[in-house]
């Protein structure tokens, strides 16, 4: 692929991350599913730990920290329901206070990536309800216009 091609595609994926996000919220670890993770190398997760541990600390809310996922529209209207929260609260974020998402016993968040950071972050911890920030994305093409009207 040319430079020019790889740029074209590159815009096209950020174009679609743009139309298709939905919003960003705190959510519990127990409810994440990995169904696209590698196998876990402990090494990394080391390595993470290490990192959470020094410099800045562990941040879920840092950009490059969050995880981003996939939902659909009829598990979105679910937790939002159980969550007592609007999808206007889920889009709005200020200064670092993120929507506490709540999803209903048995139902589970495909992530996209993060598998190694939620384990390193899963042993340093200490609170005991442990959250992670994430980014969640429209599941699917078609529903897109749903989301954002």
């Amino acid at each position: 692929m040319s430079s020019s091609g790889f740029t074209v595609v590159t815009s096209q994926i950020e174009a679609e991350k743009v139309r298709k996000h939905i919003g960003t919220a705190s959510i519990r670890f127990d409810v994440f599913d990995f169904p696209y993770s590698r196998e876990l190398d402990p090494k990394n997760v080391e390595r993470l730990k290490r990192l959470f541990r020094t410099e800045r600390g562990c941040i879920p809310g840092d950009l490059q920290n969050r995880i981003p996922a996939v939902i659909n529209e009829g598990q979105l209207q679910e937790c939002l329901r159980f969550s007592g929260k609007t999808l206007d609260e889920l889009r709005s974020e200020s200064s670092g206070e993120y929507v506490q998402l709540e999803f209903p016993s048995g139902m589970r968040l495909e992530c996209l990536q993060g598998r190694h950071r939620v384990t390193a972050a899963h042993e340093i911890l200490r609170s005991r309800e442990k959250r992670w920030v994430v980014d969640l994305f429209c599941a699917g093409m078609d529903r897109l216009i749903n989301f954002h009207t």
